[in-house]
């Protein structure tokens, strides 16, 4: 056993001087936090109740870190049960160490030998001894940015005649955009586990013989008077051979969306990875909308109201005149409701009209210059219209028969020469065209294929980078299951005009 002791008294000897130099060392760091006649306020030149006036008012330095005087950064605690220490307990004196190392040293025989296993007596804490205040914590950036703020803020600071430590750091990364997506939303939505839709198109009401020459199932009907009931004359009834309806198949499109990220960005910047994966869904959710309506576009009939007064007034006529049209030639009852899709900037448009209307009270029950978006939506509502304000508009171009191209229907970003504002597609002051769809609820419906989300993507080709891949995948398409869809393209202008500010001469539809 004296070998053992005297290997203890050389192994505490070495601990002492390990440990005389750290205490030294905490020592200095010590003495260096205490006030000094160098950190003295220096008053601050600025105006009573201003940020450097603030400033000025605070006295001595700032506190040191951490900011309780008598707490150390660095200690010795026992890290095994030894002379009647408990693991944890700090170890305030050299005698103490002393008598851990010798406790230890002591157990080694009830250990195998040869083992080689080390065995510990003591270890230097350092974090355990910040106060919370002091503590930066991982995936708390809100947090972490309050607690420098207290310490580092100017207010926390000695106006010195600048900003003499490192300023504050937010990690927070905003994000503006949205995944909305109202176009799909608004459409009768039905699951297509096959990749598509196999239908047959409706068949129409056709013309009959009174109105034109008989045509569809227009020529399964006519009149039979008692003249020709007498002479038939080789007349005979009318009839209509029903033959196979035409078929139409529409297919699923994928929707891919992929975003690469390092694994280093992954793992220290996670607010840049939430931010920049927020954003690739709204874009996504942006590229889906606008297919949805190129489809819808493509397969619509267009038609072109005149501009004869404001906005507002021109464009519910136009609804009114062409909801009576539909009805009235496919016999659809009063009581059918409609669809119409407009971009959500034309509800900022109408309500930019109805306040350039001839000035009047606004105590009644509405104040133009106030005027709702539920208030813009009652107003096709009492027409038994629905509207779609889709978040998304078409770029210029011709979609669906007739021939006629309609203009930029999305707005652009703003110059920074600046420029005139203007709506999508108007040029100088002249009017210029919205345009909207306009069918029979039910007549456009959501073919959902479902989504294919792999979520994080790692391979042998990303791990030779240190790089990583998120990847999900939307397959979705819309059919035309009813007659046709109206796309209007009205020309407008939100002026304001009525019927009493307009000549009626130059009236048209």
């Amino acid at each position: 056993m004296d070998e053992r002791f005297k290997e203890a008294e050389d192994v505490f000897r070495r601990a002492k001087v390990i440990y005389e130099e750290e205490a030294r060392r905490v020592g200095a760091q010590a003495r260096a936090a205490k006030p000094s006649a160098y950190h003295a306020a220096v008053t601050a030149g600025a105006a009573p109740g201003s940020r450097a006036a603030r400033m000025a008012q605070t006295r001595g330095p700032a506190a040191p870190s951490p900011n309780a005087p008598t707490t150390k950064r660095t200690a010795l605690v026992a890290a095994a049960q030894a002379a009647g220490i408990v693991p944890g307990a700090v170890i305030e004196d050299s005698s103490t160490l002393g008598r851990v190392m010798a406790d230890v040293l002591m157990g080694l025989d009830r250990d195998e030998p040869g083992t080689g296993r080390p065995h510990m007596c003591a270890r230097a804490r350092w974090a355990d001894q910040y106060p919370d205040e002091r503590r930066l914590k991982l995936n708390d950036a809100f947090g972490n940015s309050a607690k420098i703020q207290a310490v580092c803020a100017p207010e926390a600071l000695v106006a010195s005649g600048g900003v003499c430590l490192p300023v504050n750091v937010d990690y927070s990364v905003p994000v503006f955009a949205g995944a909305d997506r109202p176009f799909r939303d608004g459409l009768p939505a039905f699951q297509t586990d096959r990749g598509g839709l196999r239908f047959v198109t409706p068949p129409d009401i056709g013309v009959p013989s009174l109105q034109a020459t008989a045509s569809g199932l227009g020529s399964a009907t006519g009149v039979w008077t008692e003249a020709t009931d007498a002479t038939p004359a080789g007349a005979t009834k009318p009839v209509y051979q029903v033959a196979c309806g035409a078929e139409q198949l529409v297919y699923v499109n994928a929707i891919p969306t992929r975003v690469g990220f390092g694994n280093m960005q992954g793992r220290f910047a996670p607010e840049q990875i939430a931010a920049n994966t927020e954003v690739a869904i709204a874009v996504a959710a942006r590229e889906a909308e606008l297919e949805l309506l190129t489809l819808a576009y493509t397969a619509s009939k267009q038609v072109k109201p005149v501009e004869y007064l404001g906005a507002m007034r021109d464009l519910l006529a136009s609804v009114d005149l062409l909801c009576s049209q539909y009805r009235y030639s496919h016999r659809i009852p009063r009581t059918a409701r409609f669809t119409a899709v407009f971009p959500d900037w034309a509800k900022d448009l109408i309500r930019a009209d109805i306040l350039r209307e001839v000035a009047h009270d606004n105590a009644g029950s509405q104040n133009v210059l106030a005027l709702s978006d539920a208030q813009v939506d009652d107003w096709f509502a009492a027409r038994n219209v629905n509207v779609i304000w889709a978040l998304d508009g078409l770029k210029a171009g011709t979609y669906g028969t007739g021939g006629s191209a309609i203009t930029n229907q999305f707005f652009g970003l703003l110059a920074s020469n600046a420029p005139l504002p203007q709506w999508p597609g108007q040029s100088a002051e002249a009017a210029f065209m919205l345009a909207w769809l306009l069918y029979p609820e039910g007549t456009l419906q959501f073919l959902d294929g479902g989504r294919l989300d792999l979520g994080v993507v790692r391979d042998s080709t990303l791990d030779a980078t240190n790089d990583y891949e998120t990847f999900v995948e939307t397959f979705e398409s819309v059919a035309l299951r009813g007659l046709e869809v109206y796309q209007v393209q009205s020309t407008i202008l939100p002026n304001g005009g009525s019927a009493g500010t307009v000549a009626t001469s130059t009236y048209a539809e």
